[in-house]
């Protein structure tokens, strides 16, 4: 599934940048990003053990912040999610249309589209 895909993409990026990890990930939805939020962050478990096994070594090391566009945040908090990310208190930014908005973030050494994620 693409929820599997984007799982061990995560698992890849781990080995490589470690804590230099910087990420945006781009949804075609909000229900695409909402859904792959809860399986990140444990609330939503996959059928296959070596996803949930691959969610459970993620955990300790993604710093998950999610960011909509103004239907669905208002514009000051999304300032504060950026800050926190350029901060470096989150790495990576579950994102719909948002970053299109003319918000201006933070370098990233990733950015990553997921389509099509329900």
């Amino acid at each position: 599934t693409t929820h599997l895909m984007f799982i061990r993409q995560l698992l890849s990026l781990m080995g490589t940048f470690d804590s230099r990890f910087r990420g945006m990930t781009f949804f075609k939805t909000s229900k695409g990003l909402d859904k792959t939020l809860s399986i990140l962050n444990g609330e939503i478990m996959l059928d296959d053990p070596t996803a949930m096994s691959a969610v459970s070594k993620l955990s300790g090391w993604l710093k998950l912040e999610k960011i909509v566009g103004r239907a669905g945040m208002d514009h000051k908090e999304q300032r504060q999610i950026i800050e926190r990310f350029r901060q470096g208190r989150s790495n990576l930014l579950l994102a719909t249309s948002v970053g299109e908005e003319g918000l201006d973030f933070a370098a990233c050494n990733v950015v990553m589209c997921v389509d099509g994620v329900v």
